[in-house]
């Protein structure tokens, strides 16, 4: 999420594990938003049940503050981070 996506990143975005049991991918969540650069289009994403380009709402979800209770502990660290999306 909010990420610059470079050109080493593949059209299609990702790629299954090597030796993963068929259909395997379409189990997984796949959730992209608000990316920029060379690898973030998404036109060419693979078109699997579970990659999703999420809107504000739903990526929401995975903001720092909702989904790890980061502004709970990670202001006690030097580790840098945005606790919305």
């Amino acid at each position: 999420m909010d990420s610059y996506l470079g050109q080493i990143v593949d059209r299609e975005g990702w790629a299954e594990w090597p030796g993963a049991e068929p259909g395997r991918a379409d189990t997984v969540y796949f959730g992209e938003y608000g990316n920029d650069g060379p690898g973030a289009d998404t036109g060419g994403r693979v078109g699997w049940a579970g990659v999703r380009q999420m809107e504000y709402d739903e990526a929401a979800q995975f903001a720092v503050e909702n989904f790890i209770y980061g502004d709970e502990w990670l202001g006690a660290t030097s580790f840098p981070y945005d606790d919305d999306v």
